[in-house]
């Protein structure tokens, strides 16, 4: 039944495929989001800028390490072979013009979701006994930013 709405979609098209592991998709697209939307969301700037040094890459490398490590904890099979150097490659190759949907919540001073992305690493690190400090740093720094939202000029200053 399953294979007979995926040609449906794939006819219409929309292509569509049936997949056996869901959370394997799940999870491999929440590493890139854990990757680009903290980070893209506190540096103010676009993807694939935001990885142009080697500072930017190895936060991004450190918060999908974490992500990588409760995946496997939670015996979760992911689609890249080497996940850091896959959103890396996003980053540079496919989403590097892409201004992240967290960044842009920032900006027009939103509630973000930054507790499903990297405060589920957290939360769920938290249950299986494994450090995520990046992430969880993460989470703070976009909680201050948030919690920020009615003090700010616009300009990036603090009113006093």
């Amino acid at each position: 039944m399953l294979d007979d709405l995926a040609s449906i979609f794939t006819e219409s098209g929309l292509e569509t495929h049936v997949s056996e592991n869901v959370q394997s998709i799940i999870w491999s697209k929440l590493l890139v989001n854990v990757a680009y939307n903290g980070l893209t969301a506190v540096t103010r700037l676009m993807n694939g800028d935001a990885i142009r040094t080697r500072e930017g890459e190895d936060i991004l490398a450190n918060l999908v390490i974490e992500a990588v490590k409760v995946a496997k904890a939670k015996e979760i099979p992911l689609l890249y072979k080497d996940p850091v150097a896959e959103c890396i490659r996003l980053g540079k190759e496919a989403i590097g013009m892409n201004t992240s949907s967290m960044l842009t919540d920032v900006l027009h001073q939103r509630k973000t979701e930054i507790e499903v992305m990297n405060g589920a690493i957290v939360e769920e690190g938290i249950y299986h006994g494994i450090p995520t400090p990046y992430n969880d740093m993460m989470v703070k720094l976009i909680k201050v930013i948030e919690n920020s939202y009615h003090r700010s000029t616009g300009t990036g200053l603090l009113v006093h």
